[in-house]
């Protein structure tokens, strides 16, 4: 499933709070969840997108 068809499907907006956000990417990456449009609000939060089928996993 690509991209185009997450955004038909839907995705997740996700507010990670963590001293280790980077620690989560990696590891969500490494079991093959696909995160997109990363942004760092502060030093210990982050919004994150993922589709909704990656999210349950």
């Amino acid at each position: 499933m690509g991209r185009d068809q997450d955004l038909l499907s839907g995705y997740i907006v996700v507010e990670l709070k963590s001293l280790s956000i980077e620690k989560f990417i990696n590891i969500a990456y490494s079991n093959g969840i696909r995160l997109w449009d990363i942004k760092r609000i502060d030093i210990t939060t982050s919004l994150i997108k993922t589709s909704t089928s990656d999210f349950k996993n």
